[in-house]
């Protein structure tokens, strides 16, 4: 959780002002490249614009001044954002309150420091998911066994739900969510399990493993989305949670 400071960058829950760090957030604004693949046509001015539809990864630069102790906090940090490297973590900045980012690091760090080693400063790179995560796209919206909802996307981006399937109320039909357009059936289960909808998968959480659940769920053949403005939903013999994921760049 941020703190009340102006300027502060928490990574894996944990605030880097507890290494001194001082954060410089004037370069923490770029947006990530849109996939396109132009194709030019002889005889024809300008190309054709296939769209990827994707966005890529950006490269997240901040730079970072640490003040005193500059040897010892510096070997700290830079520990402490090693220790999961090739791994997506939750960063979060106070520039952006309202957001969260999922971002891995693994870029080396170059310091710039002063006499003596008082005081560096640095670059912290990092590599972020494309998507600014809203913090309210992860509360839920719950849906019992028999329940209608509108859901209401505040962003211009489609959003991938995660659904939270608590039970299966019919052991004999099992059940079904409706999103949109977009219909979810499931076998019944005893078990409690994940159905996330921008991997395309199921699976249900045993002392921190991932099981699959594919076989209890027939997904529909696109993707299931809450488009901008409201979709309506709703729930068959199902108890679920859904947390909508709201993201914008």
């Amino acid at each position: 959780m941020m703190n009340g400071l102006i300027g502060d960058i928490s990574f894996k829950n944990k605030l880097l002002s507890d290494f001194g760090v001082f954060p410089d957030f004037s370069k923490a604004f770029n947006t990530p490249e849109y996939a396109v693949n132009p194709i030019s046509i002889p005889g024809r001015n300008g190309d054709l614009i296939a769209p990827g539809y994707r966005y890529s990864n950006r490269k997240l630069t901040i730079k970072c001044f640490i003040k005193k102790d500059f040897v010892r906090n510096y070997r700290d940090l830079i520990d402490f954002l090693t220790a999961s490297s090739g791994s997506y973590e939750r960063l979060e900045l106070t520039a952006e309150p309202d957001t969260y980012q999922m971002a891995a690091f693994y870029a080396a760090v170059v310091p710039d420091t002063g006499p003596f080693l008082r005081w560096g400063r640095f670059d912290l790179i990092f590599d972020c998911m494309p998507q600014k995560f809203l913090k309210s796209g992860d509360i839920p919206i719950y849906m019992g066994e028999a329940s209608t909802a509108i859901a209401v996307n505040p962003t211009l981006k489609p959003a991938r739900p995660l659904i939270e399937v608590n039970y299966v109320a019919d052991q004999e039909d099992g059940g079904q969510i409706e999103i949109g357009n977009a219909v979810i059936n499931i076998a019944y289960t005893p078990y409690a399990f994940f159905i996330d909808c921008d991997q395309m998968r199921a699976y249900r959480l045993s002392n921190g493993a991932a099981i699959a659940m594919d076989p209890y769920v027939t997904m529909p053949d696109d993707y299931v989305e809450l488009g901008p403005g409201e979709t309506s939903m709703s729930s068959l013999n199902v108890d679920c949670d859904i947390f909508p994921r709201w993201w914008r760049l």
